[in-house]
């Protein structure tokens, strides 16, 4: 059974003022997530060159392997976006409510899923590609002095500044509580207390209130 937002008679449902967003705009989520970026990128890379030294002879980067480093860092960037997806199935959602997609607005693919979830599960779906991508490279990168490897994690690491943010920011959300993905900023909105059995509805149209917001925005009005 999916856990869609769709109007069921068992599900209860809410206004705005039940629910309450935990998040930021995209403008805010690029200032604070670069920051966090060049920290998860400069850290491990430091790391690296205090244990085993600065690239030379077969670490150095030459432009056949700057070319293949390129093209692993573009499909790592869409892996990620396929992990949050796998995580979000995991969570619970089918994969209807699952949608991939290009912002032009942050310059960046996406994954976003427009089911309710547990605010555990939805969390070790944010949590999952800097895991995965970033943490598992790095650990090998660090531990075999291999710097095309560690690289790699960094950014991979770094590509998940946004998704810590996130993480943060949810910090106080119960775990059982109920939470669905917003459709235009970055965070999610608590679907009422943690205690509800099944997914709440909405009382209203949350992708609509996100459209006519963005329409707004870039109307300047």
């Amino acid at each position: 059974m999916s856990n869609s937002s769709s109007d069921t008679s068992e599900s209860p449902r809410l206004d705005r003022s039940e629910t309450t967003f935990v998040g930021v705009s995209m403008v805010q989520a690029q200032l604070v997530g670069g920051g966090l970026a060049v920290g998860l990128l400069a850290v491990p890379l430091s790391a690296h060159l205090f244990l085993w030294g600065a690239p030379s002879g077969s670490d150095a980067l030459g432009p056949d392997a700057f070319f293949g480093f390129s093209v692993a860092i573009l499909v790592g960037i869409l892996v990620h976006e396929g992990l949050h997806g796998i995580g979000f199935r995991w969570g619970g959602a089918d994969w209807s409510a699952v949608e991939f997609g290009f912002s032009w607005r942050g310059l960046a693919p996406y994954a976003h899923c427009d089911a309710p979830l547990r605010c555990a599960p939805y969390r070790r779906a944010i949590a999952l590609p800097g895991l995965v991508l970033g943490g598992g490279p790095l650990a090998v990168g660090l531990g075999a002095g291999h710097w095309g490897i560690t690289g790699f994690g960094a950014v991979m690491l770094a590509a998940a500044g946004g998704d810590f943010l996130i993480l943060w920011l949810l910090r106080t959300v119960p775990r059982r509580a109920w939470v669905r993905d917003h459709p235009s900023q970055v965070g999610a909105l608590v679907l009422g207390g943690p205690s509800a059995d099944e997914a709440p509805a909405l009382a209203f149209d949350l992708d609509a209130e996100a459209s006519a917001h963005q329409k707004g925005a870039d109307d300047g009005t």
